[in-house]
C-alpha cells in the first residue's frame, strides 16, 4: 500500500464580493435613513418656529389692545401708521404697526421672526386684526343737544349740517344732517338760524337720556385727565390736540379772554362765558351753559345735562356746527378697543 504525495486544493468561493456589496447597501441606506431623519427634524423644527411665531405675532396684537393708549390713538393722524416693538412672555421681539384708517377705526399688524434653533431658516409670520374703537355711549343726536331747557336767543347760528369742505377725514364721508337742537324746552328766538333735520326737536326723554348720559359720564371721568381750563382774568393753559380734559369746580366756570381746545372737554359745573370759548370736537357740560354775553364756537357737538334742571341759554355770539370727522376724533380719547362690528383676522 502505497501513498501518493500531493498539495492541498486551493479554495475556490465568490461569497467576499457579495458581503462587501451587501456591507456597503447596508451603510448607504443606513445613511440614507439618518439623512431622512435630518430633514424630518430640520422640517419639525421649522414648522416648530412657524407656530411660535405666530404665537408670538398673535401676543403681540394681545398686548397692544390690552395696553391701548386712548390719547395717542386720537391724536395720530389719520392714515398715519405707528410702529412699536414688544417682547412676548418667552422673550421674542415682535413689530406691531397701527395703522389708522377712521377716526374710530384702526388696523393693527404684528410680526415676528423666530430664531432659527438648528432649523435651515428663521420662521416669520404676520397677523392683521381690525379695531373699532367704541366710545361711551353719549345722547348725540343733534349739534347741541341738552336734557334740560335750552333757550336760544338773538341771531345765533346752530347747524346739524356736516357742511365741511374738506378735513383729515377726507371728502367721502357720511354727511347726513342730524338735529339742530334738541332738548326739553325753551325759547327759540325768530332771529337765530338753526339747521338740521330736525331743526328743532323737544321730544326728549329726560329720564332715559339722564341716565345715559350719567353712565358714559362716569367712564369719561375714569379716562380722561383732570386740569383747569378757565381761569378768571388770567390765561387759560392750552392741552395738546385731540386730548380728552374734565374741569371740575365748585362754583361756575367762567371763560374770561380766549380760550381754545381741540378735542374732548368736559366741564363738571356750570359754563358761564364772557369773552371767546372755541371748541373744535365735544364739548360735555354737566351743569348749565350760559353764553348771552360771550362768544362760543363749537365744531363738533355739544351735550348739556343740567343735574338740578336748570336751564341753559346762548346769545347772539353763538356759531354751533355740527362735525362727524371732529365728533369722531374727540371721542377717540375715551374709547377702548372692540371687535365689534369686525371680526377680521388675518395671518400671513
Amino acid at each position: 500500500m502505497s501513498v501518493r504525495p500531493g498539495g492541498a486544493r486551493g479554495r475556490a468561493g465568490i461569497v467576499l464580493p457579495f458581503v462587501l456589496v451587501a456591507m456597503v447597501l447596508v451603510a448607504l441606506l443606513a445613511a440614507d435613513a439618518q439623512f431622512i431623519a435630518w430633514r424630518a427634524s430640520r422640517a419639525a423644527r421649522q414648522a416648530w418656529n412657524g407656530a411660535r411665531s405666530l404665537l408670538a405675532a398673535d401676543e403681540g396684537i394681545a398686548r397692544t389692545v390690552a395696553s391701548w393708549d386712548a390719547a395717542a390713538f386720537a391724536a395720530q393722524a389719520i392714515g398715519a401708521r405707528v410702529h412699536a416693538q414688544i417682547t412676548t412672555a418667552d422673550g421674542e421681539a415682535v413689530d406691531v404697526t397701527v395703522t389708522r384708517t377712521q377716526p374710530l377705526i384702526a388696523f393693527v399688524e404684528s410680526r415676528a421672526q423666530s430664531r432659527r434653533s438648528g432649523a435651515a431658516s428663521a420662521a416669520t409670520r404676520r397677523v392683521g386684526r381690525a379695531l373699532f374703537v367704541q366710545p361711551p355711549s353719549l345722547p348725540l343726536r343733534a349739534a347741541v343737544t341738552a336734557i334740560g331747557p335750552f333757550s336760544v336767543l338773538g341771531s345765533a347760528l346752530i347747524s346739524g349740517q356736516d357742511t365741511a369742505p374738506a378735513d383729515e377725514c377726507g371728502p367721502w364721508r357720511d354727511t347726513l344732517s342730524v338735529g339742530g337742537v334738541e332738548s326739553q324746552g325753551g325759547v327759540i328766538s325768530h332771529s337765530a338760524t338753526i339747521l338740521g333735520s330736525p331743526t328743532v326737536a323737544t321730544g326728549i326723554d329726560p329720564t332715559a337720556d339722564a341716565l345715559r348720559f350719567d353712565r358714559a359720564w362716569s367712564v369719561i371721568a375714569s379716562r380722561t385727565r383732570a386740569g383747569a381750563f378757565a381761569v378768571a382774568g388770567g390765561l387759560v393753559p392750552v392741552y395738546p390736540p385731540w386730548h380728552a380734559v374734565m374741569v371740575r369746580d365748585t362754583a361756575p366756570v367762567q371763560v374770561h379772554g380766549v380760550a381754545q381746545h381741540e378735542g374732548l372737554l368736559a366741564i363738571d359745573q356750570d359754563l358761564v362765558v364772557h369773552g371767546t370759548l372755541r371748541v373744535r370736537g365735544v364739548l360735555l357740560v354737566r351743569g348749565a351753559v350760559h353764553a348771552t354775553h360771550g362768544q362760543l364756537l363749537v365744531e363738533g357737538a355739544v351735550v348739556v345735562r343740567s343735574p338740578h334742571g336748570h336751564a341753559s341759554d346762548v346769545g347772539s355770539a353763538v356759531r354751533i356746527r355740527y362735525s362727524q370727522c371732529a365728533l369722531r376724533r374727540a371721542l377717540a380719547a375715551v374709547a377702548l378697543p372692540s371687535r365689534a362690528p369686525f371680526h377680521l383676522w388675518s395671518e400671513r
